[in-house]
């Protein structure tokens, strides 16, 4: 699993978050270290500064014949003060499908999703702390159907 613009390697991890309403599901996109993770925080940190006319985002899944799940999580934008197009894409595959419905389900109890980076450590998994980036995401696509949060509790505080 790689995260194309880098050549990083990722691996998909889902992070469910207790809460009064429910288990909150969120993407983990983990990276090899601490280093990797930090520089695709401080790149996805851009985008959520750039103009709203010129940046997308789109996640999307699909079921392979095996019945695993390929997910591609895409976020791009041009640049406030250098007019350069940036972009993240990470895709995974081989993802379990029962944790990703988990994703799906926490749509429909909550306005949104999470998406958070991550990294491996000799301590095991490490999340890079929510006070950096966190994104919310209220819908996703999935073997082309676009699925919209019917939720109507807002994400928890994840930090």
């Amino acid at each position: 699993m790689i995260d194309s613009n880098s050549e990083l390697f990722v691996q998909f991890r889902y992070i469910g978050v207790p809460s009064n309403v429910g288990e909150f599901g969120c993407i983990g996109l983990f990276y090899e270290n601490h280093n990797a993770a930090d520089a695709i925080v401080r790149n996805l940190q851009t985008y959520f500064m750039a103009s709203p006319v010129h940046k997308h985002s789109n996640v999307a899944a699909t079921t392979d014949k095996s019945g695993l799940i390929s997910l591609s999580v895409e976020y791009s934008w041009q640049g406030e003060h250098d007019d350069r197009d940036h972009n993240f894409l990470a895709e995974l595959n081989g993802i379990d499908p029962n944790e990703f419905m988990k994703i799906v389900k926490t749509l429909e109890t909550f306005t949104a999703y999470g998406v958070l980076i991550g990294y491996e450590s000799h301590d095991g998994p490490q999340i890079i702390s929510p006070k950096e980036l966190s994104i919310f995401r209220a819908n996703l696509h999935l073997d082309g159907e676009d699925i919209t949060a019917t939720g109507n509790n807002p994400p928890p505080e994840l930090y």
